[in-house]
């Protein structure tokens, strides 16, 4: 959904896990991202509910987080950048990237 230079969308999935998974039959994911584009800048986050059927040691209920900003410097090529957060323990795949796309 848009409205000027503002995106939104939701999400709402369940996945089936594995036969016989630790933490259950299915897993619900529920999501929200918005985008926001001034000229050739995009800038985006998005937040994101992992819901397993059952809680186990390693698999847990948690919250995700993403924040980005990627920006066209001429017709081929972008450059971007990337931070996620994602509530493991020890703080497990959390990352930032950084990076520069050439389209051809």
């Amino acid at each position: 959904y848009g409205i000027g230079q503002f995106e939104f969308g939701a999400k709402y999935s369940i996945q089936e896990n594995a036969g016989n998974a630790p933490y259950g039959d299915e897993t619900t994911f529920t999501a929200l991202r918005g985008t926001f584009t001034q000229g050739r800048t995009e800038y985006y986050g998005a937040a994101q509910r992992v819901s397993p059927d059952i809680e186990t040691d390693d698999v847990k209920e948690r919250d995700e987080f993403t924040l980005g900003v990627a920006h066209q410097l001429y017709e081929p090529l972008s450059l971007w950048a990337e931070a996620g957060w994602y509530d493991k323990a020890n703080d497990q795949g959390d990352n930032v990237m950084v990076g520069a796309i050439f389209s051809f």
